[in-house]
């Protein structure tokens, strides 16, 4: 999947450009951290590394939800480890990718996000945070090639209305900064006149 690594590393390169991107308080693995690593310092720079994560691990954690991830959501998470990854489209927010820990916290993501398996129960995999409103979720419930489902919203305040979003993770990683502005006010509009 070139098209997938292009996307990621583009991301990388912008993200280095704006320094303080690269930078957090958050305790990250030392072969994350840049070779003037000094522990003493409050913030650190990180760099994106190879990702440890296997097929082996994803069809463990597919089968504890009972679901299928789609193929490029695999390669995703198979290609690096990052603290955070700003993609154009900027109210998407992935949970931290470390290694060792991270199929541990997207697991807890994925399965607790409100009830234990809510809603995975209603075959929506969570993978994102929608800025401070909701949730971007993959719709299992409508099988695609290789598993490339639609991508829907859910939000905070309305966990039963599922919005579509776009319609496929390649789709979400193309986007454009001006979908999430319009989807924003959108949804805001409709809460508020509800």
């Amino acid at each position: 999947m070139n098209w997938l690594t292009e996307i990621l590393d583009k991301c990388f390169a912008r993200m280095v450009e704006e320094e303080y991107l690269m930078q957090t308080c958050v305790k990250i693995p030392l072969e994350m951290c840049l070779e003037d690593y000094d522990p003493r310092k409050e913030y650190k720079t990180w760099n994106p590394i190879d990702s440890a994560v296997t097929n082996e691990n994803l069809n463990d954690l597919e089968s504890k939800i009972n679901l299928k991830f789609p193929k490029s959501y695999r390669e995703f998470l198979k290609y690096k480890h990052f603290v955070e990854l700003q993609i154009e489209d900027f109210a998407v927010e992935f949970p931290r990718h470390l290694p060792n820990t991270y199929l541990d916290i997207l697991e807890d993501f994925i399965l607790n996000i409100y009830e234990h398996r809510y809603l995975v129960n209603k075959k929506l995999i969570c993978f994102a945070s929608f800025q401070d409103i909701g949730y971007l979720c993959f719709d299992a419930s409508k099988t695609n090639q290789d598993n490339e489902y639609n991508i829907i919203f859910i939000d905070h305040e309305d966990l039963d209305n599922k919005i579509e979003y776009c319609k496929s993770f390649k789709d979400l990683l193309e986007g454009d900064k001006e979908r999430s502005n319009i989807f924003i006010t959108t949804v805001l509009n409709n809460r508020y006149q509800n």
